[in-house]
C-alpha cells in the first residue's frame, strides 16, 4: 500500500516539475516574441513614415504591405 502511494506521489511530483519547467520556458518564449513584435512594429512605423516623406516605388510598396500583413498575422496569434 505504501509503495502504491509512493509511486502516485512520485508521478504527481514529476508532472508538477514538468509543468513548472514548461511554464518557465513559455514565459521566456512569450517575452522574446513580444520584444520581437515590438521591434518589428517600430521598424514598420519608421518605414511608413519614410514612405510619406520620400515617396516610394511599386516594389517597395508591395514589400511594405506584405511585411505589415505578416506582422498583423503574427500579432493576432500572439494576442489570442
Amino acid at each position: 500500500m505504501e509503495e502504491k502511494t509512493f509511486h502516485q506521489n512520485h508521478r504527481q511530483l514529476a508532472a508538477a516539475i514538468h509543468n513548472q519547467r514548461h511554464l518557465a520556458h513559455r514565459h521566456v518564449f512569450i517575452k522574446s516574441t513580444k520584444a520581437r513584435l515590438d521591434e518589428q512594429s517600430h521598424l514598420l512605423h519608421e518605414r511608413l513614415a519614410d514612405k510619406r516623406t520620400f515617396g516610394y516605388n511599386k516594389e517597395h510598396h508591395n514589400e511594405l504591405r506584405q511585411a505589415i500583413k505578416l506582422h498583423l498575422k503574427v500579432s493576432a496569434k500572439f494576442c489570442a
